[in-house]
């Protein structure tokens, strides 16, 4: 990744300027090293579990200030084996160890790896950097993808015909993407498991709080009965009370509601967690509410709508001017230097 350093600080203030974790009045920490990096910079290993839960429970465990927590480049699923960058801010690497003893981040997982379900997170390979890792500074994903029960048509109880079929499809596909490419949509999983994100990110733009909230708290489909249950009475939270007339009544009642739904709220929930903790204790305040969720979350939103634009822009060129010529105003990319020789790894 590439990024910038982390603005603030310099000169003598650095010396007296001490490490992240701890409480306060606690034991005073050691003045950080003049002649080291402000950023621990480690891979994180995980398995079924999403990153910003990962980070969360790496916080968590590690006993990190989480407003200074851990910085991350991307999103990786929660469903898959992802390994990827991340950075401390002035953290011990033993510090960050301990979440190694911990063993695996519980039971709550999915999907199908060698733990049977069960969430993985393993940190490594520490270094210091004087770079932090920030959403918009990653340059570059690999991937190995695995095809599982691939139906190529054909006799299926001869397993040596279907073999010579499966090899047949994908060289064709193969050689498909290095004659025509293909069109660089953003997948489904950038606007979330409900297709949403985006509108949440629209009406943030345009400063409407209360609806972005809404948004998120709504109902959603496939989530268990006793969440559907608790978001059902977020929703009607405010029934039999006119909002606009009293206003006092709207706020205990809002209350009332994110107290008693805390706890409905899954381990991966982590934005609807945060809404409904900032709105027992501040009922009405939406813009602090959604304040309250993760810098990095809160950043997925609008990159969401941006990656929307792009779509729909994308859809409209091709079905405007196909996909095989260049038209005026195209911007084309044209690079045949790997990354080590000065390129930027693109070729066309």
């Amino acid at each position: 990744f590439k990024a910038g350093n982390r603005g603030g600080g310099g000169g003598n203030n650095k010396n007296s300027r001490t490490d992240n974790g701890g409480k306060r009045g606690g034991p005073k920490r050691a003045p950080w090293p003049r002649d080291r990096p402000d950023f621990l910079r480690f891979v994180l290993y995980k398995e079924n579990i999403d990153t910003s839960t990962a980070v969360r429970d790496v916080n968590r465990m590690a006993h990190m200030n989480p407003r200074k927590g851990i910085g991350y480049a991307g999103m990786k699923d929660k469903r898959g084996i992802t390994t990827q960058f991340c950075t401390a801010y002035r953290m011990e690497k033993e510090q960050l160890l301990a979440v190694n003893a911990r063993g695996t981040g519980g039971s709550s997982g999915g999907g199908n790896t060698s733990t049977k379900g069960v969430c993985v997170i393993k940190l490594g390979n520490f270094s210091y950097s004087s770079d932090e890792a920030r959403l918009g500074t990653l340059s570059g994903n690999r991937f190995d993808i695995v095809l599982r029960n691939i139906d190529v048509g054909g006799d299926a109880d001869d397993a040596g015909a279907q073999k010579q079929l499966v090899q047949q499809k994908l060289e064709n596909a193969g050689k498909a993407l290095t004659s025509t490419g293909f069109i660089n949509y953003f997948g489904m999983q950038r606007f979330g498991r409900s297709h949403d994100t985006h509108e949440v990110g629209i009406a943030v733009l345009k400063g409407n709080f209360q609806a972005a909230i809404e948004i998120i708290m709504r109902e959603k489909n496939g989530e268990s009965s006793f969440i559907t249950e608790a978001r059902k009475r977020w929703v009607n939270r405010f029934e039999s009370i006119d909002v606009s007339k009293d206003e006092e009544v709207a706020r205990e009642a809002e209350s009332k509601c994110a107290r008693a739904i805390q706890r409905d709220m899954g381990r991966f929930m982590v934005c609807e967690k945060s809404i409904v903790t900032t709105l027992s204790r501040q009922p009405r305040n939406y813009k602090r509410a959604f304040g309250s969720i993760a810098k990095n979350m809160r950043s997925m939103f609008l990159h969401a709508y941006q990656s929307y634009l792009w779509n729909k822009v994308a859809s409209h060129r091709i079905e405007t001017g196909g996909s095989t010529e260049v038209r005026a105003g195209d911007l084309v990319l044209i690079e045949d230097k790997p990354k080590g020789k000065g390129g930027g790894g693109t070729s066309g």
